[in-house]
Formats: C-alpha cells, structure tokens, sequence
C-alpha cells in the first residue's frame, strides 16, 4: 500500500545562503512519497531563479509581500498532501524526519499536530527545541532550549504547542479548525493554533525520534525589539481570544510578574545591553496595542465552536 503523501511546505524571504543546505536535505529523505511546495515572500537575493535551475521537482509559489504567516499559509493552501510540514529555510532535516513523523501520525489518530527534537545547526550538541509549553500569562516557554542533548528530553510525549521552524500537521485537523491567524503577521500563530485544536479535541505531540537541526537567528534575524513588540502583542490577542475567562483575567497579573521578575537578567526576548527604559516602553506599546485593538479578537472568540476550559490546559502550563 502506498504511503501517505506528505507536502512540506518551506518558507522563503532573501534565504538563498541557506536553502542549498534544506533542499538537500529534503532530498535526501528516505520517505518517498513528498512534495516540496516553496513560498517565496518576494526574494530580491536570485532564491526563486536558484531554485529554478537546481530543483526543478519543487514547486515554486510567488507571494508579492514579505508577510510570514501569509507565506505560511500560502504554502498550506498549495499542498495536497495528507499531511503538511511547515519549515523555515534555515533547517536541515535528518534523512528520516518525514518517516517518523508519519509513523507517529499513524500510530496517534488523535494527533493532529507534532514537532520532532531541534538542534542548533551551528551546535549539533545543543538543544533549540525540545517541546513548546506556557506558563500562566499565555506566554510561550520553549522546554529544554540551549540544555545539552544528553537524552533527558528523548520522551515523546503530549505537549500544549508546535514550533513553525519546523513541524509537522494533519491536514484533516487543519481543514477542520483553519490555518493561522493573519492577522499576526508572525509569532504566536502556533499557540494560537493550538487552543483552537484543542478545542475541537486535537492533540499536539513532542516526538524526539524526528531530529532536525536550525540555524540560530537564521531566517528571523536578530531584531530583539521588533520580536518583544510583535510577541507580546501577539500574547495579547492569544489569550482574548482563546483563554477560558478563569485563566483570562489572571494572566494580566501574571504578565508583570514574568516581566519584573526578569528585570536583572532578560526579557525572554532581548539581553542584557538593551535599557529598561527601552524595554519597558517596548511592552506598555505592545500590551497597549494589544489590548485596545483586541476587537477582531473577541469577534473571533464568540464566532468559536465548543468550550475550552481551564482543566484541559492545565496540565501544560508551568507555574
């Protein structure tokens, strides 16, 4: 019987330095039956005519405007297998992601979404992703980032999120619940995606046994500031619009707790050298914005089907 058919689905902006290393790497697969659909967010650097002339079997989808989640989405849309991966240019995938993760798709029908073990391309040895959880503010809390790849995180197991660097889901779930929300334009679109799938009795999964490997600050860069704005502003409109209103009100709380809390080290987003003047305007910006532009939000919360409550995330979020 013939496998499954499995669209992976690269994102692509100015990447043409690292897309040699993960279309090798795709090709080098030994699962067999996959299609590449790469989303070119209006390169200017010759990715799209590098593409053209290396790898003729990847079909190759032009968006005019560099909007990530747009590009993710568009990648989605243009894939027909059962199952989608949704990857940045700057990864590597070991010859035997695809097969593990079909083989845990198969064997978990609940499952409608998965991200495999991610390692630092640079630092093999060393973790970036080893499972996506989130504390009591909403805010994301990625389990095991920069610890040794020493096999304490080699369980696979239930986890709250994916992370879009490089995962995996069933199309039947996505056709289901939707794709990610737009109107994020990047970060968060994962959390957001797994409230919803959740609610409509999906699970998300951590399977280690699928290794891939990332270049740290590869495709995003490293613009701390923009990333706080956009990830706290995003936060915001995470918990609107999914947070049972028991966890809701609380999470205002517990967001200046985070934040104070780490005012002598980091925010979870910026080092040491940037002000706490500058951090501090950057998050009363974001929660602002977040707050009193939260209306698409709330419209979307009461257009939801079903109930969520806090008992079924509880058991995800870190104290």
């Amino acid at each position: 019987m013939e496998k499954p058919k499995v669209s992976l689905a690269i994102l692509n902006y100015n990447g043409k330095k690292y897309l040699k290393t993960c279309l090798d790497s795709v090709r080098e697969q030994s699962y067999e039956n996959i299609e590449v659909v790469v989303t070119d967010n209006g390169s200017t650097d010759g990715s799209q005519g590098f593409i053209g002339q290396n790898y003729p079997e990847v079909k190759l989808v032009n968006n005019p405007v560099n909007v990530p989640i747009v590009g993710y989405n568009t990648g989605i849309r243009n894939s027909v297998g059962e199952f989608v991966a949704v990857l940045n240019n700057d990864t590597r995938l070991d010859k035997d992601w695809v097969k593990e993760m079909v083989e845990l798709f198969e064997s978990k029908p609940f499952v409608g979404m998965c991200t495999g073990k991610i390692l630092y391309l640079e630092a093999p040895d060393t973790l970036n992703i080893g499972g996506v959880t989130i504390a009591k503010d909403g805010s994301c809390i990625v389990i095991g980032e920069n610890k040794k790849d020493d096999g304490t995180f080699d369980e696979s197991k239930e986890m709250f999120s994916t992370c879009n660097a490089g995962s995996m889901y069933r199309k039947k779930m996505l056709d289901e619940i939707g794709l990610f929300d737009e109107d994020f334009w990047l970060y968060y679109e994962e959390i957001d995606l797994s409230w919803r799938a959740y609610r409509a009795g999906w699970k998300s999964w951590y399977h280690p046994k699928a290794v891939m490997y990332h270049e740290r600050g590869g495709t995003e860069g490293r613009f701390p500031l923009g990333r706080m704005y956009k990830g706290e502003r995003n936060r915001v409109w995470t918990n609107i619009k999914n947070m049972p209103l028991s966890m809701l009100i609380p999470s205002f709380f517990y967001s200046f707790k985070r934040v104070f809390s780490q005012r002598g080290e980091k925010t979870g987003y910026v080092k040491q050298e940037v002000s706490l003047f500058t951090i501090g305007f950057t998050l009363i910006k974001a929660w602002g914005v977040g707050i009193f532009g939260s209306g698409k939000m709330i419209k979307k919360r009461l257009q939801m089907k079903g109930k969520l409550k806090k008992k079924d995330v509880k058991k995800f979020i870190n104290p």
